[in-house]
């Protein structure tokens, strides 16, 4: 069975939200909705419904908090993975330094010796 995933590399702007139409399609997301942030690993998981003040703002954009991008080292104007899964109502922010992590020992695994 294929995954319904949705992926796209998205930078985070000066207020902290990152745009991409086709994550928050796949989530069917809408302007409004509250979120609910986490880090772990690393990681920001968010999900639907939330308890917090924010979430998908009047554009669509996704905003996360200073607090969670700082937890999980994420930079003004960074660029991160963002990873939809839809049948899971979650989308998960891969920090760069945590791609880079990925990639290193995915190259490792695969070079010759």
């Amino acid at each position: 069975m294929r995954s319904r995933a949705v992926h796209s590399i998205r930078p985070v702007d000066t207020n902290g939200r990152v745009v991409d139409k086709a994550i928050v399609d796949a989530l069917d997301w809408h302007p409004g909705d509250l979120l609910s942030w986490r880090v772990t690993g690393g990681l920001v998981l968010i999900t639907r419904p939330g308890h917090g003040r924010r979430g998908v703002t009047k554009y669509g954009h996704i905003s996360i908090p200073a607090a969670f991008r700082h937890a999980a080292g994420i930079r003004i104007r960074e660029r991160v993975l963002l990873a939809a899964d839809p049948d899971h109502a979650l989308l998960v922010v891969y920090p760069t330094d945590v791609v880079d992590d990925i990639l290193a020992r995915r190259f490792a695994e695969g070079a010759p010796e």
